[in-house]
């Protein structure tokens, strides 16, 4: 049991690195890719906020959108940038499939 909570607390620092990166690379890039990283962090908002609030349907459209931003930020970033995308990616088939949601409601 400690093991799944302390995997948890792993993927959940990794989501909020990637948000974070994402923010950043909002910030600081210009052009397309300002744009694909500030989609990617206002989904991944998104996507935690839906699961604190424990609804389905924003969790489902939130991991679709999640899936296709990161996914263009994935194919469009260069070298080590594309590590936090990648997170995104799966943190939005996590969402898509409903994984957390069936974790908390038992």
């Amino acid at each position: 049991m400690l093991l799944i909570i302390g995997l948890g607390v792993i993927m959940a620092v990794a989501i909020f690195a990637a948000f974070m990166w994402s923010g950043y690379q909002a910030y600081f890039n210009r052009g397309t890719m300002q744009w694909l990283h500030g989609i990617s962090a206002a989904v991944t908002l998104a996507g935690m906020a839906s699961l604190s609030a424990e609804a389905v349907l924003a969790t489902l459209v939130s991991g679709i959108a999640l899936i296709i931003s990161a996914g263009v930020a994935i194919i469009k970033e260069d070298g080590w940038s594309k590590l936090f995308p990648i997170v995104q990616v799966f943190f939005g088939f996590a969402l898509a499939s409903g994984i957390p949601l069936a974790g908390m409601m038992g």
